[in-house]
């Protein structure tokens, strides 16, 4: 008899502590956990693959958001201050497999505009670096693009990137489209912030 009162009384003691050691409603769980690890970015085959939901649907933003805002970025003055592993990186998710960019001050090209001046500008690049700045992990680059509104008329669009990386190696990637100009990381930090739904 007492050999069982003392099984009993040591199943209570083990069902009490796991039950109250075990994942509360207030603790993270391991899923919430997953979802702020989420990445828009994977390698497959040796090439870069970006999921766009994971973009689309604003799953890795915040985490990059405070991943910026923590770290110290130094802005380069122009395009050949972005190092080559982010270039190529550019390079294998653009439709044209090269993500040129003029520098300001240099000509380029602004889509969607007559014809005639779409064949003489054929050779310049489509973009123009506006911003351009690095930190230990991350980088946020944005630059000016041209095309029709939804309203009518020809407007100039910037897009701002921001893209995460280790041992130059980028481990996620985010991008937006806006009608701003932004020049300092708070600015852009605050912009993305607000508008972070408009989608390129």
């Amino acid at each position: 008899m007492k050999l069982f009162s003392i099984l009993i009384l040591s199943i209570i003691f083990v069902w009490v502590y796991y039950g109250f050691t075990s994942e509360s409603p207030d603790q993270p769980s391991s899923s919430n956990q997953e979802s702020e690890k989420i990445s828009s970015v994977s390698i497959k085959d040796g090439k870069y693959k970006v999921d766009t939901n994971v973009i689309r649907f604003d799953k890795n933003r915040k985490m990059l958001l405070t991943d910026l805002d923590a770290d110290s970025l130094i802005e380069k003055e122009n395009k050949a201050g972005i190092p080559n592993f982010i270039k190529a990186f550019l390079d294998s998710i653009s439709s044209e497999r090269k993500f040129d960019m003029a520098d300001q001050g240099e000509e380029w090209r602004m889509e969607n505009r007559n014809a005639s001046e779409v064949l003489q500008t054929k050779h310049l690049p489509t973009r123009q670096l506006f911003f351009f700045a690095i930190g230990k992990k991350i980088a946020i680059l944005t630059y000016c693009t041209g095309g029709f509104s939804l309203t009518g008329g020809f407007r100039r669009y910037q897009r701002t990137l921001m893209i995460k990386f280790k041992d130059k190696k980028v481990l996620d990637f985010w991008y937006d489209n806006n009608s701003g100009i932004y020049n300092t990381k708070e600015e852009i930090i605050n912009n993305i912030g607000v508008n972070g739904n408009e989608r390129c």
